[in-house]
């Protein structure tokens, strides 16, 4: 049978992180769920051992994805940890803003 993988799971937007948490558990993992990268960081120094993998969100205010993959391949403990990098292109922030802004539709090539 398949082994129960721990999943950091961090994104400050917390419709995306509800996303992000169902999904790992349908994939049969426990998620590891943080709505800031300095919470995450902060976890990950008190329990180096307690996840076996990393998804976190590139575009954070504060302590960004980006910046925890580089201290955690910084860290001994944990350096050999597979770390997922999720981020919205350009493109989708630009849809994001224009939907918001009352487009109907936005469509990229």
């Amino acid at each position: 049978h398949m082994t129960t993988r721990n999943v950091l799971v961090v994104d400050d937007d917390e419709i995306n992180l509800m996303i992000l948490i169902k999904s790992v558990q349908e994939a049969g993992h426990t998620p590891v769920p943080f709505a800031t990268g300095e919470d995450a960081w902060n976890h990950l120094q008190a329990n180096p051992d307690a996840v076996d993998i990393a998804l976190l969100d590139k575009m954070m205010p504060g302590v960004s994805g980006l910046e925890l993959l580089k201290r955690i391949k910084a860290d001994a403990r944990m350096k050999a940890m597979p770390v997922i990098l999720q981020t919205g292109d350009v493109g989708v922030e630009q849809m994001r803003e224009s939907l918001q802004a009352g487009a109907y539709y936005y469509l990229t090539k």
